[in-house]
Order: C-alpha cells, then structure tokens, then sequence
C-alpha cells in the first residue's frame, strides 16, 4: 500500500550509522578535546533519529578516526585531528620557549597582594618568563581564575595584549563570567582574526 515506509537496507543503516557518529563527533569537540565512550554512543544514537541501533554505531565509531582511550576504568574518546592540533600547540610551545623578553620584569608586591603561595608564584612566573605561551593548570577551585585578575591587571598597566584561551566551552564560561574575554583553544586555532591578534 502507498505511503508505508520500506525497512532500511544494510547500508542504509550503515551510512546512518557513520553520519551518527560524525554528527556527534563534530557536536561533542565543540565542547571538549576528550568526551566519555558512553556520552559519545548516546549522541550518536540519538542523532541517528531510530535509524541505526547501538552495535552499528559502534562499529561504525570503530571505523572513525576517533581514539579510545581507558582510564581508570572508563573509555573515553576523541579524535585524530583534536591529537594532531595538541600536536602543534606542543611543537609551538617548545619552540618559542625563551624566545621573549618578560612582560614585567619587575612586579610590584601589591600586586601580590591576598594571593595564596602558589598563586603569587604563578603570577609572578606568568609576569617574568620569557615563553611566549605561558599556560596556567590546575584542577577545579584551586584558585586559577583567582590569580589570572592580578596578572590581567599587570598586563594591562603594562599595556601589554593578551589573549585568554581554556579548553572547553565550559572553561571560557566561567572565565567570561569574571570579565575575560575567553575564547576555546580550538577557537583559536581556527581564527585567522584570533591569531592574528597574538
């Protein structure tokens, strides 16, 4: 009868299956360099729109240019080219180290001011080395926005441009929320305008 639908063939659900798992791939490395197996597979199954079950988009992510990874007992994923982009920010970074005079040879202790130990040593590093990338880690709430608004401030009495990057979507929020004009790592290396302004 007219206006049934006809089951999908093999490879119909194959290539849905690959779109699925392009589809979100692109969604989920606007957000992250490296997402979970299990938050993978869901995107991609529901962006499958019911076209596809979970066996085929696992066989379809295998054959992807993604790279699973257990840690700590859980897979998590990301991409060939998200690899090769750390890639080149590495080979970047060893390569300009010690090319640069300081930012502000000499930092005011006021500046220091209410700052943790380590967090006037940071800002004290960040102010003095001579790389030209200088990156700020450390895990969640030990005070990195904290220590980036003194040096922000030095930078900008030293009329010296600086440009904010984080690696997430989610880290540019919280820099945005306290007055950063943050932008993603991945923003950055595919603006021209960004680079530019470096």
């Amino acid at each position: 009868a007219s206006g049934q639908l006809r089951p999908l063939s093999a490879t119909d659900r194959v290539a849905y299956a690959q779109q699925a798992v392009e589809d979100a791939t692109l969604k989920l490395e606007t957000h992250a360099s490296a997402w979970r197996e299990r938050q993978f597979l869901a995107h991609a199954l529901h962006l499958s729109y019911g076209n596809c079950s979970l066996d085929e988009i696992r066989q379809a992510a295998k054959a992807a240019p993604i790279i699973q990874v257990n840690v700590d007992g859980e897979v998590w994923c990301t991409t060939t080219k998200v690899m090769e982009e750390e890639r080149a920010i590495l080979e970047f970074v060893r390569l300009t180290r010690g090319t640069c005079r300081p930012l502000i040879p000499d930092v005011p202790p006021a500046a220091l001011e209410g700052l943790s130990e380590e967090q006037s040593a940071a800002v004290y590093l960040i102010a003095t080395s001579q790389d030209r990338v200088i990156a700020v880690h450390g895990k969640a709430g030990t005070g990195k926005t904290t220590l980036m608004k003194p040096t922000a401030e030095l930078l900008q009495q030293s009329k010296t441009h600086f440009v904010t990057v984080a690696p997430t979507t989610r880290a540019c929020d919280i820099l945005k929320k306290d007055g950063f004009d943050a932008h993603t790592v991945q923003k950055l290396l595919r603006s021209s305008v960004l680079q530019s302004e470096m």
